[in-house]
């Protein structure tokens, strides 16, 4: 942060909390409040709903590990494909959705991972590589393929 920005935060009065922020904060409130920002929440087997329009364009998950993270994301996220590069929070993910995922991540590659997991790796090829040196630390790292019936 800049001495400026401390400058100016130290200067203010009767401010409890301060927002610092490397993108812009209004268009980051508007993906808030865009439609696809509300969290789906499906039951095992229903329909999912359409990939929604984000900054990135579709590009798919590479090797076995983004497969089976993408069918993980898909699944939680009520989504019917999620692309490598896709951001967890623009696809409507919140926080108590990302604890559910990295949950299962972590139970479908055999690692544990903290709950701040999908804040380190927001995008299916970033936690792939964050999942992937667990692993490789931990010894779990062994062959992983795609759920059954996930639809990458």
């Amino acid at each position: 942060m800049s001495s400026l920005a401390l400058d100016r935060i130290l200067g203010l009065r009767r401010t409890r909390r301060v927002l610092v922020s490397t993108a812009d904060p209004a268009a980051r409130l508007s993906l808030a409040a865009a439609p696809a920002a509300v969290p789906v929440v499906v039951e095992a087997g229903s329909a999912r709903h359409a990939r929604p329009n984000l900054h990135s364009v579709y590009v798919a998950p590479e090797g076995p590990a983004e497969e089976r993270l993408a069918a993980i994301w898909c699944e939680t996220l009520g989504i019917e494909r999620v692309g490598r590069d896709d951001n967890f929070f623009e696809l409507g993910g919140t926080s108590l959705l990302a604890i559910r995922m990295v949950a299962k991540v972590g139970a479908a590659f055999g690692i544990e991972l903290p709950a701040a997991a999908v804040f380190e790796g927001p995008t299916v090829r970033s936690m792939g590589r964050l999942v992937e040196a667990k692993a490789g630390r931990e010894g779990a790292l062994a062959s992983f393929a795609p759920a059954e019936g996930s639809r990458e």
